[in-house]
């Protein structure tokens, strides 16, 4: 059975033929351009998929290709993000970041930046690109929390205490049945000296995970 996207290209495929056959080149060319689009985006989304598979199975090659091909057929900030940070975790620092535009950059796209910098060692630009993805995502009402995710670990990585409490905190808005979310909360706030908040969040996690290991921990630390 052939999925909707490839039916619908067939579909104005065929109505393009039939267009072109009256001489309607302007509608013809029109239902080209809508299966050219939608191919290309099933394309990409396949791609990003198999990037995400690649990934579970620690496969930096095809993560890689996989990244690459999903910004060849869908380019978006996000993509070009994932692509460099697969880049900068296999090693290949100056590739990742020569894949990021110079400037502009979407938080996504600092925080990739951020990964690259850290890699190589240089702080400066780890904590200019932190900041800058933490402003841009301040200014969002509902910002995406995978990617927040990301940066609260660069942050973390970094030492930007003060920030990595900010993140988690809003991860823990948008996620406040996460067990686990609110477990990382309350550690960080524990390892920051905010005792009696970082009780009440290891409280929380445990309400909704009685057995969270690091629940427990924070709790009995705090």
């Amino acid at each position: 059975r052939k999925h909707p996207v490839a039916g619908q290209a067939d579909e104005m495929v065929t109505r393009a033929e039939v267009l072109m056959a009256r001489g309607a080149t302007p509608e013809a060319a029109q239902a080209l351009q809508i299966a050219w689009d939608a191919t290309r985006g099933h394309a990409a989304d396949i791609a990003e998929a198999m990037a995400d598979l690649a990934e579970q199975e620690a496969n930096p090659v095809l993560a890689i290709e996989a990244q690459r091909q999903s910004v060849h057929y869908g380019p978006s900030p996000a993509r070009r993000a994932r692509l460099a940070l697969a880049l900068a975790r296999a090693g290949r620092t100056e590739e990742a970041l020569r894949s990021l535009p110079s400037s502009d950059r979407s938080p996504e796209e600092h925080i990739a930046a951020a990964c690259a910098a850290r890699i190589t060692g240089d702080k400066h630009t780890v904590e200019t690109a932190l900041d800058e993805a933490f402003e841009l995502y301040r200014e969002m009402a509902a910002p995406p929390i995978a990617w927040l995710d990301h940066l609260a670990s660069e942050l973390e990585q970094a030492g930007l205490s003060r920030l990595v409490l900010q993140v988690l905190g809003r991860i823990t808005l948008f996620r406040p049945a996460d067990a686990l979310g609110r477990a990382r909360y309350a550690h960080a706030l524990c390892e920051a000296g905010e005792y009696e908040k970082g009780a009440s969040e290891a409280a929380a996690s445990l309400m909704l995970n009685p057995g969270l290991l690091p629940a427990r921990r924070s709790l009995a630390s705090c």
